[in-house]
């Protein structure tokens, strides 16, 4: 209806008034030109340099003129939100191992802020802190659950910009010791999974989760039937399912 009501409008007014109209497509990409053709199929803008561009009707998501605005409410795509400035808490847990030794498990949960429609798109980057448990490793450390706090920059995106896409992430960082070892490291995880947009301000992500600490800490070694501790730098690696909300 919205989209016939605009169709009416153009063929009852002048051009003139349609200057400087702003339409967003689909993809999220927006133009702001003048219309210079447009029928029931497809749309012909101007923009400020005089380059032409044409779009059908179904792949454009808006159009807003001051006299009114089309929008495809019963679409499966989303037109990226105005917003620039977002929230992004990650909660990440699963089985947790040092390679070629013992495993356990592990969690996290970190939070983001930073940019969240980077380019007009659904991209965010951003900077934040969490918090990372290791449990139960009686053969590497003396202790059997490590602690890290990792200060990271985090990157993510979907691979479409739709509604609901599968989508990317990695953070990397340095992740300090507050119990369990001497000294942290270098912190990187990588995530994939599917990304939904709950609303204009909000989006929801699902995925598989791999993730990295290094850590400096006490190794236990038995040489001839003896004990001995020893200082080694150790990669504590944890698989498993990542939950992220961005509001």
């Amino acid at each position: 209806m919205k989209k016939l009501l605009y169709i009416l409008l153009t063929l009852l007014l002048p051009m003139s008034v349609f200057a400087d109209v702003r339409i967003t497509l689909r993809s999220g990409q927006t133009l702001t030109g003048t219309i210079v053709f447009q029928n029931e199929q497809v749309l012909v803008i101007k923009d400020a340099d005089g380059q032409r561009f044409q779009y059908p009707f179904s792949e454009i998501e808006t159009i807003e003129d001051g006299i009114v605005a089309v929008s495809e409410e019963d679409t499966g795509s989303s037109a990226v939100s105005k917003k620039k400035v977002g929230v992004s808490l990650h909660v990440a847990g699963g089985a947790a191992f040092v390679p070629y030794s013992d495993a356990g498990g592990g969690m996290a949960v970190n939070i983001y802020v930073g940019a969240c429609n980077l380019f007009d798109k659904h991209i965010f980057v951003g900077g934040g802190i969490g918090y990372t448990g290791v449990f139960v490793f009686p053969q590497q450390t003396t202790d059997k659950s490590l602690s890290f706090i990792p200060v990271q920059v985090r990157f993510s995106a979907p691979l479409m910009q739709t509604k609901h896409a599968p989508a990317l992430g990695a953070s990397i960082g340095y992740g300090f010791s507050p119990k369990g070892i001497d000294k942290g490291g270098v912190a990187v995880s990588v995530d994939a999974g599917w990304r939904w947009q709950m609303s204009e301000k909000a989006a929801l992500f699902a995925g598989v989760d791999f993730a990295l600490q290094q850590g400096k800490c006490g190794i236990v070694e038995t040489i001839e039937e003896e004990q001995y501790t020893s200082e080694q730098v150790r990669n504590f690696c944890r698989i498993g399912l990542k939950v992220a909300i961005q509001f």
